[in-house]
């Protein structure tokens, strides 16, 4: 009920590449991309302001060195990407819930993802374009 019925075409447009530049930054672990990735123009603009210190906890999550903070779904919750200073990121954004009133929580997960692995198969798993099926090749 915040989003509007109508987007302006240059604002789906913009969200649309954002997307992929995500994509992209999580790839290359490109921190700058990242930052500039996560702007939205289709959703936080509505929703961040009707969530009391969502924005003032945003700001001090990239205060203290977010890589960048957004709205976790529809919010309420928000996610940062760091590298480092996650407690002092995940503090700071406490700080401003609370002074806007609200009790706020942090949780530091982990990114960090060894893929896909076999158990007793010493092999890796390839998919070649345009097949629907991976070939499996001795591991080097």
């Amino acid at each position: 009920a915040l989003l509007p019925d109508v987007v302006p075409r240059l604002d789906a447009v913009f969200n649309i590449g954002r997307s992929l530049l995500v994509v992209e930054a999580l790839r290359t672990g490109n921190d700058d991309l990242l930052r500039q990735a996560m702007d939205d123009h289709l959703h936080q603009p509505y929703r961040l302001p009707k969530i009391p210190g969502a924005a003032a906890a945003a700001q001090a999550g990239m205060e203290h060195g977010a890589l960048a903070v957004c709205l976790s779904g529809a919010g309420p919750g928000l996610l940062a990407f760091a590298r480092e200073d996650h407690e002092r990121i995940g503090e700071a954004m406490c700080e401003a819930f609370a002074a806007a009133g609200h009790e706020a929580r942090y949780w530091v997960q982990s990114a960090f993802s060894p893929g896909l692995t076999i158990k007793g198969i010493p092999a890796t798993a390839v998919v070649r374009a345009g097949d629907a099926r991976p070939w499996i090749l001795p591991a080097e």
